[in-house]
């Protein structure tokens, strides 16, 4: 069982890899289309988990609208 785990966990991982390596020359080449930077690829990522951190402190409330509103802003910024 624990083998079958690991072995399972090692081919996500490498899967994970190949397709970051794969997608690196397409998420660059959206960066400068959309004129988007690093740091504003990190914060936008930064907002994501405090979204989501916050969410799963307060599990009785229902995000999904405001989930929405906040990736509808962040799509109307580019």
């Amino acid at each position: 069982m624990f083998n079958f785990v690991g072995s399972f966990i090692f081919k996500n991982y490498r899967q994970a890899l190949e397709r970051l390596a794969d997608e690196k020359p397409r998420l660059a080449q959206m960066c400068t289309s959309l004129n988007l930077s690093h740091d504003q690829l990190e914060e936008d990522l930064e907002d994501e988990r405090k979204f989501i951190s916050e969410r799963s402190k307060n599990k009785d409330r229902d995000y999904g609208p405001q989930y929405v509103a906040m990736l509808q802003e962040l799509g109307n910024r580019q």
